[in-house]
């Protein structure tokens, strides 16, 4: 799975807890193009082989319009790591 979001560097965030310490923490963007129908064994063994903590997954749903009506399709998955 390649994507013009994958290999950039991880995103650094400081944040402030209790006695003003900051801490950093670094996040990575993956996108991940899946066809619901097929690909359910594949993205179980991406999130199985990723190192970090899964934080968030974000679908990308776009409408779609069919003769008999509209419906919703989902094009791919944004997946928010915490890398350590």
């Amino acid at each position: 799975m390649k994507s013009d979001i994958d290999g950039l560097d991880p995103v650094i965030i400081y944040k402030d807890i209790e006695g003003g310490e900051k801490i950093k923490m670094k996040y990575s963007v993956h996108r991940f193009d899946i066809n619901m129908t097929k690909d359910q064994s594949r993205l179980e063994q991406f999130l199985n082989r990723l190192e970090g903590e899964v934080v968030s997954i974000i679908p990308n749903i776009r409408p779609k319009f069919l003769p008999m009506g509209a419906t919703a399709v989902l094009d791919f998955l944004y997946i928010v790591e915490k890398v350590n």
